[in-house]
């Protein structure tokens, strides 16, 4: 299986507001789309207010 390396890029977000505090944490965009199966990398970006960044890589197997 050949892996095409491709740079970050997000393809989905979510935020919170005063008036609505809940934040989504599952999405919605489609990622039963993947071309096969197999195992996949994926990183996920949180950034706050404040600008401060965290984020963390995971293996995902589909």
């Amino acid at each position: 299986m050949q892996m095409l390396l491709k740079p970050f890029e997000h393809n989905w977000q979510d935020f919170r507001t005063r008036k609505d505090r809940t934040l989504k944490t599952v999405s919605d965009f489609g990622y039963e789309k993947y071309p096969e199966k197999g195992k996949y990398t994926a990183r996920i970006k949180v950034i706050d207010v404040f600008g401060c960044d965290t984020s963390i890589t995971v293996e995902i197997n589909i």
